[in-house]
């Protein structure tokens, strides 16, 4: 795989070399080649501070790589959120996925991350019933990624997370 370009970067996509190049505007910067395997993949961002986001998503990411799965799973205390396009606070109230160059938050996020694993793609399916989704969407929005946000702030408010 050719070099990574994750900010502001102008991507282009190179499959091979005798066949022309792509070039997908992103960013003012000069271009970077990369394979079209990494512009397709999966990104998702969470919150590393979480217990429970950690949780969920180490076991997400543990299984993607033993199935060797494109999604990149980032800790949005390590990066900088001006790539995703949201603020901190934004990104510690829901999960946030990238795929395909689409930005999803909150249950969509997860059913897309869902679908990109085969473990997890009937659980998506599932999901993505109307009366399901709205069950899940409310619960999930309204509940407990309110009672998660919450919590973290308490953990900031009690020193306990250093970052601002």
């Amino acid at each position: 795989m050719g070099q990574t370009a994750l900010s502001h970067m102008r991507v282009c996509i190179q499959k091979d070399a005798p066949k022309p190049r792509r070039c997908l505007p992103v960013g003012p910067q000069s271009p970077t080649f990369i394979t079209e395997e990494f512009v397709m993949l999966t990104r998702a961002l969470y919150n590393a501070d979480c217990p429970i986001c950690n949780a969920e998503m180490c076991s997400y990411e543990a299984y993607s790589q033993k199935k060797e799965l494109p999604i990149a799973f980032e800790d949005l205390n390590k990066i900088d959120l001006s790539e995703w396009g949201v603020t901190e606070d934004e990104a510690t109230r829901l999960l946030h996925v990238i795929h395909k160059g689409q930005l999803y938050a909150g249950t969509k996020a997860f059913l897309i991350l869902w679908e990109q694993m085969p473990r997890y793609r009937l659980l998506a399916k599932i999901g993505r019933l109307p009366v399901i989704y709205h069950i899940a969407n409310v619960l999930y929005v309204k509940v407990v990624a309110r009672i998660i946000y919450n919590r973290h702030l308490r953990r900031k408010a009690r020193g306990i997370i250093q970052r601002s």
